[in-house]
């Protein structure tokens, strides 16, 4: 339900900021991330990790096509679905906010600006609470 209503809010966001002549050029590309990485976390990410990883301190998690490494974080079963839930929040809100950011802020700003500044927000925003998520006991 909520990464569909994501979806479908991102998808609008990019069709009126095409609409206005102020799309970016990085924006779909977060977009498409974002909705992969949620499509994963909302879909195929099982709930609960193998009993090694309660057993040893892996600082990565690795599912075939998907692997995720964060230094200084052991993920286990008492963090894992915390970090699950914070890809998921972090999915759905980048998704459905993001290009209505980008709309509003290119009023004020130039876009060949915000192009530069948008990876950094995108991978601070990813890491970050995936970082507090992953270390907190």
């Amino acid at each position: 339900g909520w990464f569909l209503a994501a979806l479908a809010a991102g998808a609008a966001g990019l069709f009126l900021g095409r609409r206005m002549g102020c799309l970016s050029e990085v924006l779909p590309v977060m977009m498409i991330l974002a909705a992969v990485f949620g499509g994963y976390f909302w879909l195929l990410v099982p709930v609960r990790l193998p009993d090694f990883y309660d057993e040893n301190r892996i600082g990565f998690y690795w599912d075939y096509c998907f692997r995720m490494n964060l230094p200084g974080v052991a993920f286990n079963n008492a963090n894992w679905p915390r970090v699950v839930a914070v890809m998921r929040a972090w999915s759905c809100l980048v998704l459905a906010l993001l290009p209505f950011l980008h709309l509003a802020l290119t009023r004020f700003l130039p876009v060949q600006g915000l192009d530069r500044s948008y990876p950094f927000l995108f991978l601070g925003s990813l890491f970050l609470p995936l970082y507090f998520a992953g270390r907190q006991i």
